[in-house]
């Protein structure tokens, strides 16, 4: 597995692992569980097969943290 990653998201730390990256999509690994994050209309956003939804703050802390642009 890759390095651990972290993201700050209203005053807390998000741990997690960046398990795959393409130009459109990227998949971590936080807390043992996966997310999916796809570009939609130049913004990132939860992929919608997840099972679990990722508050958009924290698609924002985690885009911030891997290094992809924000808009």
């Amino acid at each position: 597995m890759s390095e651990r990653l972290e993201a700050h998201f209203q005053n807390r730390v998000y741990y997690f692992y960046l398990t795959d990256r393409k130009p459109e999509a990227f998949t971590i690994s936080m807390y043992n569980f996966p997310y999916t994050i796809v570009k939609k209309n130049g913004r990132w956003q939860n992929h919608p097969a997840n099972k679990m939804e990722m508050t958009s703050g924290l698609v924002v802390a985690v885009s911030i943290a891997i290094g992809e642009p924000v808009v």
